[in-house]
């Protein structure tokens, strides 16, 4: 039963289906396509102890005061990847036994860097065991 209110036909309801939706499916596209353009600085070396360079294994990089951060591998060789903003950054390194060290990553070259790390040398009062 048609009212005279009607103000569509099935065909209308269709033609304005299909009009929103090649509106709304190109905009979902665009947004689902676009690639991060940041540009990033990569450093790469090794961190070693500072007196017998012998490589130290799963030293920690991180720079200060964000989420970034990375691992040396099991040669002491290290990847970090960083937002060009952030060239002058601190990047502090640490593992157990070894006291921190925080450098500029301005002081850093993109290749062959050698981080020297000292250790550190914790003195404990006596140990008494009881059998």
């Amino acid at each position: 039963m048609k009212t005279q209110y009607q103000y569509f036909s099935k065909k209308g309801y269709i033609a304005l289906l299909s009009l929103v939706l090649i509106l709304i499916i190109p905009m979902k596209i665009k947004a689902s396509i676009q690639q991060d353009v940041t540009e990033y600085n990569q450093y790469s070396g090794i961190v070693v102890d500072s007196q017998t360079g012998d490589p130290l294994v799963f030293a920690t990089l991180t720079l200060d005061n964000t989420n970034i951060s990375t691992v040396s591998n099991t040669e002491g060789e290290f990847l970090l990847k960083t937002p060009v903003d952030l060239k002058n950054a601190m990047l502090t390194i640490s593992i157990l036994g070894y006291k921190k060290k925080t450098i500029s990553l301005s002081h850093l070259k993109e290749k062959n860097n050698i981080i020297k790390l000292e250790s550190s040398v914790i003195s404990l009062s006596e140990v008494i065991f009881n059998l």
